[in-house]
């Protein structure tokens, strides 16, 4: 959500509060289908995934409205979800190296 407070903002401040539902709907269409189908396949573990990864489609919402108003700048914004990707992937390096040591 830090990744996205920013554009959403940006959004509603110039008068453009529509995305704001396009946003919950868009979570929802991920979320409703998703939590019972992730419940059949794998339990709890698949369910936190598919409310996890509902900021997804609506960082695609929010973006595309960012987009029709000519603000979006490709290499800027992908800087936050590219650090979030570093950091996950240095966190998973860490574990993997440590991994018995502290148990």
């Amino acid at each position: 959500t830090c990744l996205l407070a920013p554009v959403e903002t940006y959004l509603f401040a110039v008068g453009q509060t529509r995305y704001g539902f396009y946003r919950d709907l868009a979570r929802a269409a991920w979320v409703l289908p998703g939590i019972p189908i992730a419940w059949a396949l794998g339990g709890v573990p698949a369910v936190v995934w598919v409310v996890a990864l509902g900021e997804i489609p609506v960082m695609a919402v929010l973006w595309f409205g960012f987009h029709r108003l000519g603000c979006m700048r490709w290499p800027r914004e992908l800087i936050g979800p590219a650090v979030f990707l570093a950091g996950f992937g240095l966190a998973l390096l860490f574990w993997r190296a440590t991994a018995g040591y502290f148990s």
